[in-house]
């Protein structure tokens, strides 16, 4: 599984449906406009893929969302 962050606003991870690229929400920064993970995954559209880059432990720290067992 392949962790991202979104817009330098929101935590996930990426999985495909059929033929749409998706990303399941893990957190978001409210105070920057992120996603929130009660509203589910969110489509990833072509302009979204030149604003994802790979996750940090830093990024899952800073989301307080825990690492353990996903990444290293």
């Amino acid at each position: 599984m392949k962790y991202v962050v979104l817009n330098e606003n929101t935590l996930g991870y990426l999985f495909e449906y059929k033929t749409l690229l998706m990303l399941g929400v893990l957190a978001g920064s409210v105070l920057k406009g992120g996603f929130d993970w009660k509203n589910g995954p969110i489509i990833i559209g072509e302009l979204d893929k030149k604003n994802l880059r790979s996750a940090t432990q830093k990024d899952f720290n800073f989301f307080r969302v825990s690492s353990k067992g996903h990444i290293s």
